[in-house]
């Protein structure tokens, strides 16, 4: 496995990364916080400037624990 060095910051505004935080427990059923949709909003935005077909690997660094009463509003 190699990874390149990184050459790219992406700015995640708090709406998308709880965006993406909610997308992914209503649809997958993983529960995170919001440095783990920050991440996935992240990704997302710098996915979209990538070859079709490229992998993009992301670490969930956290669970949602913490935020079940508020998802459930």
């Amino acid at each position: 496995f190699r990874c390149p060095e990184l050459g790219a910051a992406v700015h995640v505004r708090d709406g998308e990364a709880r965006g993406a935080m909610e997308r992914l427990a209503r649809a997958e059923g993983i529960l995170v916080g919001g440095s783990a949709g920050a991440a996935l909003a992240g990704a997302l935005q710098h996915a979209q400037g990538l070859a079709a077909g490229t992998r993009v690997v992301i670490i969930l660094p956290d669970t949602g624990r913490n935020y079940v009463g508020s998802l459930a509003r």
